[in-house]
């Protein structure tokens, strides 16, 4: 046992299999390598390689373990804190990137975690001028640029446009990316349709062609593999008991599940907020249920998954003793079969939006971690699968399903909160409509707009996009 005996040969195929995102492999080979020595890079290690496999208290234990034997320093702060961040402990992270800016001031990814925080819990005004002093020092990291505009579009100009302009082909392949939407943004304003499409395009293709291998993988994952499993178990009577009574919000990114889901935690009922927590893709992920279980599940098997759920939901923050919570993960709707089986006193509400506006609002979204939202052709592939799915469910008129619009919630929000309400069983309180709600904490790329007043959504602009659309062969029957 020691840290200078240690085998780097080994610790170096570790290195590897992180690098090839080889997760499994490399936990098999760490576990080994803890069994003969206690050494730092070990333990940080296994903390890297659980957080990948959503494990993350298991993860936790093992980077405190790293700075126990080593020593505090700024890197493995700042990732603690960020898995901390990842499971909604904000006290705890916050304290921990204050910890990073006391050993060293100007550490620029604890002070983005910190205005990340700030965004999430409605500190608007705090986020806002970190973003203005980090700008002030690096005038031309656009990433910096795109975020204050999202906080609000006063801190877009001619002269941060021209300056895009002036020096875009310099730019590195993020500041391009930002470049693009803020152009697009610009394009949005001014009413011209083309050229923002394209540029937003352009956007999501620089950003898709860095994460090739890791969009085919998910995109397969959901157009192909899972839809075969559930498939597989949609007719079999799980039979599985639960306490459990959940509320699942689904529906396409930018449809208004963040919306729906605030209105419901903002009223008078004792509802936990788990907001895109992706249990089930974690779940399926690190217990590879797809991959390894080529046969049919048997009873065992589906408690199991059950077990693993309720697990996962613990980990990000479920607290004991809470039945009651929302999930509004946007790959739910993809795993309903499977949910309705194993959740059996769930509810769902499914929050449709007018297809054009849906599409165009996922473009102008840009969201990173849903990687089949960067290409046009794949998100039509994706809703094409939501609105057939959504047809298929439609016709056994279930009591526990509600569809909701987000075109009529903006329009009549007492009227149809009242009745989304009704569907709950819930007792309705005008502040479930009320906009003042900075307290709540969002994790979600709607984290800014869900804070303003409900507002009417007009959809006079989506003719101009159809056309564009269609007559860029996209001529789906859903698409209006």
């Amino acid at each position: 046992m020691g840290q200078k005996n240690i085998d780097h040969k080994k610790i170096g195929d570790v290195e590897n299999f992180l690098k090839q995102g080889e997760y499994f492999k490399a936990l098999k080979n760490l576990l080994d390598l803890e069994n003969e020595y206690s050494h730092f890079i070990i333990h940080w290690y296994l903390g890297h390689t659980y957080f990948k496999l959503h494990n993350y208290h298991k993860a936790i234990e093992h980077v405190k373990k790293s700075i126990h034997i080593k020593s505090k320093d700024s890197l493995n702060l700042n990732f603690l804190g960020e898995i901390y961040m990842e499971i909604n402990d904000y006290e705890k992270s916050t304290k921990l990137f204050k910890e990073v800016l006391d050993l060293d001031q100007n550490n620029k990814r604890a002070i983005l975690n910190i205005a990340k925080i700030n965004l999430n819990q409605g500190k608007i005004k705090e986020s806002e001028k970190t973003y203005q002093i980090l700008l002030k020092n690096e005038p031309l990291n656009i990433a910096y640029q795109y975020q204050l505009m999202r906080i609000d579009q006063k801190h877009i100009s001619n002269r941060e446009i021209k300056k895009i302009e002036d020096n875009y082909s310099n730019f590195s392949l993020e500041n391009k990316i930002y470049s693009k939407l803020i152009l697009a943004k610009e394009d949005e304003k001014k009413q011209k349709y083309t050229s923002e499409l394209n540029n937003l395009i352009d956007a999501h293709k620089i950003f898709s062609e860095t994460k090739q291998q890791a969009t085919k993988q998910q995109f397969e994952f959901y157009k192909k593999n899972l839809p075969k499993f559930i498939e597989k178990v949609r007719n079999i009577d799980f039979n599985i008991q639960s306490d459990f009574n959940p509320i699942f919000i689904m529906g396409l990114p930018r449809s208004g599940t963040t919306l729906v889901e605030k209105i419901i935690n903002s009223g008078n009922n004792n509802v936990q907020s788990l907001g895109e927590s992706d249990v089930f893709d974690k779940v399926f992920y690190s217990n590879q249920i797809v991959e390894e279980n080529k046969n049919e599940f048997s009873m065992p098997d589906f408690k199991f998954l059950q077990k693993m759920l309720i697990k996962q939901y613990y980990s990000q923050g479920l607290k004991k003793g809470n039945l009651v919570f929302t999930d509004k993960s946007i790959s739910n709707f993809l795993y309903f079969e499977l949910i309705f089986n194993i959740f059996p006193k769930a509810k769902f509400i499914y929050c449709y939006r007018n297809p054009t506006a849906n599409i165009i609002g996922i473009l102008r979204s840009f969201l990173p971690n849903l990687l089949w939202s960067h290409s046009l052709d794949k998100i039509f592939l994706i809703c094409d699968m939501y609105y057939k799915k959504l047809h298929e469910i439609k016709k056994k008129n279930l009591t526990n399903f509600y569809i909701i619009s987000l075109e009529e919630l903006s329009k009549k929000p007492e009227i149809i909160s009242k009745d989304l309400f009704k569907f709950l069983n819930f007792k309705w309180s005008k502040n479930c409509i009320d906009d003042q709600i900075n307290k709540v904490s969002f994790k979600t790329a709607s984290n800014l707009e869900v804070r303003k007043k409900i507002r009417r959504h007009d959809l006079k602009y989506t003719s101009n996009f159809l056309k564009i659309l269609r007559d860029s062969g996209y001529n789906y029957d859903w698409l209006i």
